[in-house]
């Protein structure tokens, strides 16, 4: 959700953005209705709405301290024992507080921070060794699952298993260039990518994946997945970012863009809110009418977190 800086504006980044952490918050809310149709439509959203946010990181990163300190540790520091104290008085649980394993939603920033850190190792931006380490960086990825050992702790697993879009988002504008304004480009790409798209969602439909392969936290053991499951999962996300990419226009659109550019205020904010609906065990009704609440929560928990008043102070409490 970090939005780095950029010299040109590029909208069609802030849309992504938008649709995404909308989908973020809808996909928390589902989860306190998880049954049923909205099962597909959950595994739908978590096959791909976390990498893509990651790629888009990755397109806007630089190795900045200064930024990285206070943009991304500090958030890290100061949330991590607020929302570990907010579970044990919301639930009346007693939480051991720490910093190695992330609470919930904070093991995107835990993870954001190490890929930071790991940009003044990568190559450089035109160098050879460009695609040798995107291909590298999936092979671990898929590996990473034959690792009993990795898994919530430092955010491991999903930092194994992210990097590969945070690279390619890295590198997205050194691998493709000018080839991405290229109308015959973007059809060919968008109709390819949604081929691979509807066939990967079946597979992940007829085979039932377990949503615990999806958020690519744990081993294949421990998520009763196999590798060809992970294959799956990681190639319908590298599908939908391209489609999106090809699908989204590059062009300011009122109130979505604006909301788009203030997501890390939205994401930070926005698990007190769901953590207080499932403690009030607020979804009860239908799925369709649960499934319209969340919609509507979620859109309200964007206008509210994501207007620039409300983010600007969001930095500077922090």
């Amino acid at each position: 959700m970090h939005n780095g800086p950029t010299q040109h504006r590029l909208y069609k980044y802030d849309t992504i953005r938008f649709i995404l952490i909308f989908l973020v918050i809808v996909g928390h809310c589902m989860e306190l209705f998880h049954k049923g149709w909205v099962r597909d439509v959950y595994r739908v959203i978590y096959s791909f709405h976390i990498p893509a946010f990651i790629f888009i990181t990755g397109m806007f990163a630089e190795f900045d301290r200064h930024r990285i300190v206070k943009h991304l540790i500090l958030p890290y520091l100061i949330f991590q024992p607020v929302y570990q104290h907010f579970h044990a008085y919301l639930f009346e649980k007693t939480v051991t507080f720490q910093y190695t394993t992330p609470y919930w939603i904070l093991w995107y920033l835990l993870t954001i921070i190490f890929f930071y850190m790991l940009i003044p190792m990568l190559p450089e931006k035109k160098s050879p060794w460009v695609i040798p380490v995107l291909i590298g960086s999936f092979l671990v990825a898929l590996h990473a699952g034959t690792m009993k050992n990795i898994g919530y702790y430092m955010s491991l697993s999903r930092f194994i298993c992210l990097f590969p879009f945070f690279i390619w988002g890295y590198y997205y504008d050194s691998i493709v260039g000018r080839k991405r304004e290229n109308a015959v480009f973007r059809v060919s790409v968008g109709l390819l990518s949604l081929a691979v798209i509807l066939l990967a969602e079946y597979y992940l439909y007829t085979h039932a994946v377990p949503k615990a392969a999806l958020y690519l936290s744990k081993s294949y053991i421990s998520s009763k997945s196999l590798l060809i499951d992970r294959v799956i999962i990681l190639a319908t996300a590298f599908s939908w970012i391209l489609l999106l990419e090809c699908l989204i226009p590059n062009r300011k659109i009122p109130v979505i863009s604006t909301l788009g550019q203030n997501t890390m205020a939205i994401f930070l904010l926005h698990g007190f809110i769901i953590r207080i609906a499932s403690r009030t065990k607020f979804f009860h009704y239908s799925l369709q009418k649960n499934m319209l609440l969340a919609i509507g929560i979620a859109a309200a928990i964007i206008v509210v977190l994501g207007n620039p008043v409300v983010s600007k102070w969001t930095r500077k409490v922090m």
